[in-house]
């Protein structure tokens, strides 16, 4: 009898905490949209060599990347959205846009370290495989279908 109560005091503390993440989060299909917009500015600037230092490596390129993403998601007055994992998201994207695949399994693996929600371990394992490939190169990637499978896939 206590261990049924217990159990079910335990499923409605997760259920209670589930609705306040939701209720005080923005709506993920707004959020990853403005993402998607800013992230594509972001990559815009680079492409166009719009950055304060030169890029020399991977460090470098990573400081320029987040600080384009800061201004992209400022110019869109979407500064709530400069929170860890929106962020690393995008920089995510524009790594992997920019052929810096090192650092893009670098932010996927360090967000799949801390990441609970089954989907997105599973979404998050399966770029990391993919990038882990020795082989892996690839000509075409685009933001806004990465941003599109992340959706399909994770909400």
């Amino acid at each position: 009898m206590f261990n049924r109560l217990s159990n079910y005091i335990k499923s409605m503390k997760t259920i209670l905490l589930i609705i306040l993440v939701f209720l005080t989060q923005p709506l993920p299909a707004d959020s990853l949209e403005d993402l998607k917009d800013a992230t594509l500015l972001a990559n815009s600037r680079l492409t166009d060599g719009i950055f304060m230092e030169r890029i020399l490596d991977a460090n470098s390129f990573e400081k320029q990347a987040s600080q384009q993403i800061e201004f992209a998601l400022i110019s869109i007055n979407r500064r709530d959205l400069l929170t860890e994992e929106w962020f690393d998201m995008a920089l995510y994207c524009l790594a992997r846009k920019h052929k810096k695949y090192p650092t893009a399994l670098k932010i996927l693996k360090k967000e799949y370290s801390i990441e609970k929600y089954p989907k997105l371990t599973r979404w998050l394992k399966s770029r990391i495989e993919l990038l882990s490939k020795p082989e892996f190169n690839e000509t075409n990637f685009s933001i806004s279908a990465e941003f599109a499978d992340f959706r399909k896939k994770v909400f």
